[in-house]
């Protein structure tokens, strides 16, 4: 079944977010997905735009970032494999779900480099939604409930 959804994407502060798992640390940049549950039909590319002091917290080392989301039901953290581009600034990962996001700081970092992001987005997006820096890319809107 496709429907159509609205979809917030709201600023959290770090301070008001679970701990990080051990070895990695909050990055600044940390948001809340809202308006779809359950899992996509689809994996969602979420692209986000690493800031100054997101690479402050990293020491300047690009490589230790990377993209994690919150699972409310398990209550951890799971930091998921993203990919760099350094050219745009962005960190990038694929995702079956949405709930609460951070850039991450972790000792394995990213897993994909230097080059820009190699990613599903294509011209078989639905959905382009970009806003604070943040960008979602739906390869599908269908929605399992």
């Amino acid at each position: 079944m496709l429907s159509d959804v609205s979809v917030t994407i709201k600023p959290v502060s770090k301070d008001k977010l679970p701990a990080a798992p051990p070895g990695a640390t909050l990055g600044t940049t940390c948001f809340h997905i809202d308006g779809l549950t359950g899992l996509l039909s689809k994996d969602a590319t979420v692209q986000v735009k690493y800031s100054s002091a997101d690479l402050e917290d990293a020491g300047s080392d690009v490589s230790k970032l990377a993209i994690a989301r919150y699972d409310d039901s398990d209550n951890k953290w799971t930091i998921l494999p993203t990919t760099l581009d350094k050219n745009a600034l962005t960190l990038s990962a694929t995702t079956n779900w949405f709930s609460i996001w951070a850039v991450m700081v972790s000792g394995g970092g990213n897993t994909a480099g230097a080059g820009p992001a190699s990613g599903k987005a294509g011209p078989e997006a639905t959905l382009v939604f970009a806003a604070l820096g943040l960008m979602i890319v739906f390869i599908g809107r269908k929605i399992r409930k």
